[in-house]
């Protein structure tokens, strides 16, 4: 990849009104067939990154024509009525995608409450049926939302992907992992790096992209990354003090001219807005 001239802000919000721009004209068209697109939010207990995730996706919803419904569940539920509760959002006709917040308490079977989401429903790739989508391209499916944004926001700002050098670190289902497998999609070379790479500066330096998800504020350090490279900072810590860091040391990064993702204002806007164009497409798959 040519390195850039001077450094940029990915900013997630310009990605973001253009799809939500297109979800609305979508479910304009579903409204007047007397249809509303309706998503349910599944989130048990009280972890705040839940809380804040739900609130954002609340909030950016109805721009997207879409009526989102939370299910705020107490911690102390059972599996059991965790799963009947998932299985009769599967069932209701009235409802077309389905997000269960993950992960869930360490007492719950996670992967036993994924598989009570119907795979029609599941918009943000958690059933086996979507990561088979995700691994091979067989079948239907839907990917992991944030892995999603990530790629998409690169090729909104014109990073080349095909032949780059890219770099995920984490290795999360959700997010690392699915990230790695969009990118070879791409025909980017990928190297995955987690908690266990023993030099990461050495894995990352010559990278044209990097996509940082290991949950770990500043991890990225200036010596980690290129100089030109784009990074997408899927990071979001709060520190002590309260205020909030990436997993990239974005100074480090604006100096070496990088296009980055700012934390707050990157990744989380466009996420959403994944998310809703997904929930359109399952509305409009169910009606055909």
């Amino acid at each position: 990849m040519t390195e850039l001239a001077k450094p940029f802000e990915m900013l997630g919000k310009p990605f973001s009104d253009a799809i939500v721009a297109g979800n609305a004209t979508k479910a304009d068209l579903l409204r007047e067939r007397g249809i509303v697109p309706r998503l349910a939010i599944v989130r048990v207990g009280d972890s705040g990154d839940d809380y804040s995730y739900e609130q954002q996706i609340i909030k950016r919803a109805p721009l997207s024509g879409i009526e989102a419904l939370a299910y705020d569940l107490d911690g102390n539920i059972s599996q059991t009525d965790l799963e009947d509760t998932i299985r009769k959002l599967s069932a209701d006709r009235k409802i077309h995608g389905i997000i269960l917040m993950r992960p869930l308490p360490k007492r719950f079977d996670e992967a036993s409450a994924i598989a009570c989401i119907d795979p029609a429903k599941d918009i943000d790739g958690a059933t086996d049926q979507s990561k088979v989508f995700l691994y091979s391209g067989r079948g239907k499916g839907f990917y992991p939302c944030t892995a999603e944004a990530a790629v998409l926001l690169l090729k909104y700002y014109g990073i080349k992907l095909e032949g780059a050098r890219a770099a995920v670190v984490g290795r999360s289902e959700t997010v690392g992992k699915a990230a790695a497998l969009l990118l070879l999609k791409e025909n980017a070379t990928v190297t995955v790096c987690h908690s266990r790479t023993g030099d990461l500066a050495s894995a990352l330096k010559e990278c044209d992209v990097v996509v940082a998800a290991a949950g770990k504020p500043k991890l990225v350090t200036g010596e980690c990354i290129k100089e030109g490279a784009a990074v997408v900072d899927v990071g979001y810590n709060i520190l002590d003090d309260g205020t909030v860091s990436g997993d990239v040391d974005f100074d480090a990064a604006w100096e070496k001219k990088c296009a980055v993702t700012p934390v707050p204002r990157g990744l989380g806007n466009a996420t959403v807005a994944v998310l809703m164009r997904h929930l359109i497409r399952a509305c409009e798959e169910e009606i055909g």
